[in-house]
């Protein structure tokens, strides 16, 4: 099976081209700084908390050596073993798929027939949740916990609702016959001192807030969680300049009254759960581009 993604990932140009040029030897030593990066890396005391998520096998190191395709990272293990693994997050990584970045992966399960990308490190010696697939299961934790103070004793109904194509994305939620729409969006691209940045990529983010605002017109409670799943991210701030149509609508979100809310993760390598609420500064932003 490796073989096969071995000439998937030679075959055809990935974003890390340079890895092809790296040095095993170098990269596997425990000082190596990989390229752009500030700061070596951080050893991490394990905590483990049984109350939170765990993840679906226990995590292995490795250093990341290329990001094949998006969906596909090749990595070398310390006894110098190559593996494929999976990605699941197939959007921009911006400062966490650099060739000689430590991460870490959970086995295969069920339908994946490839080991999983979970966490990597990133500069400052931060932890990020790189796997998407990860936000509605922690965020439907946390609403049970009532960890998010903005919804005590909400019911969770399904995740999805009328809006079908946004199905995979929003969670219904109900409390005293009042629905309430939530759209999650995934945060791990961080600025100077600690912003958290989004959206990440031009069009990220546009089909939430359409549904959202269209809830908020049919009379629905609506709110936009940002889950953050970068450890070192302390606020949000909405990059409105990297894609106009994304301002536009988040006017009309906020004039609509769409509430924006963001919860940052806590991570080690037996758990992840959603612990932190940390401030959200759209509305300041926006009012200052219209100025």
């Amino acid at each position: 099976m490796y073989f096969e993604h071995q000439f998937i990932a030679e075959s055809f140009h990935c974003r890390n081209n340079y890895a092809d040029l790296y040095d095993l030897d170098k990269i596997l030593t425990k000082d190596y700084l990989p390229p752009g990066r500030k700061t070596k890396y951080a050893d991490f005391e394990i905590r483990f908390n049984r109350w939170a998520m765990r993840y679906n096998s226990h995590l292995t190191e490795a250093i990341l050596l290329k990001r094949v395709l998006r969906f596909l990272g090749e990595i070398v293990l310390p006894n110098r073993q190559k593996l494929m693994i999976r990605c699941p997050n197939i959007g921009e990584m911006y400062g966490c798929d650099i060739l000689g970045t430590k991460i870490w992966y959970s086995n295969a399960v069920g339908y994946h027939c490839l080991p999983t990308w979970e966490l990597v490190e990133a500069d400052g010696g931060f932890l990020v949740s790189i796997n998407p697939e990860l936000m509605k299961p922690l965020v439907i934790e946390a609403i049970k916990k009532n960890t998010i103070i903005e919804l005590p004793s909400y019911n969770i109904m399904h995740a999805g609702g009328q809006f079908d194509q946004f199905r995979s994305q929003f969670i219904l939620l109900e409390k005293d016959q009042q629905q309430c729409y939530m759209g999650i969006e995934q945060v791990i691209l961080i600025g100077d001192h600690g912003v958290g940045l989004y959206p990440s990529s031009a069009g990220d983010g546009i089909e939430n807030l359409n549904a959202l605002i269209q809830a908020r017109a049919e009379g629905h409670r609506a709110m936009l969680f940002y889950c953050v799943m970068h450890t070192g991210i302390s606020y949000i701030k909405t990059q409105v300049d990297s894609d106009s149509i994304y301002f536009t609508l988040l006017q009309q979100a906020i004039a609509a009254g769409v509430e924006m809310v963001a919860y940052r993760v806590t991570i080690n390598f037996e758990n992840i759960e959603i612990t932190t609420q940390i401030p959200v500064l759209p509305a300041q932003l926006v009012k200052s581009k219209s100025e």
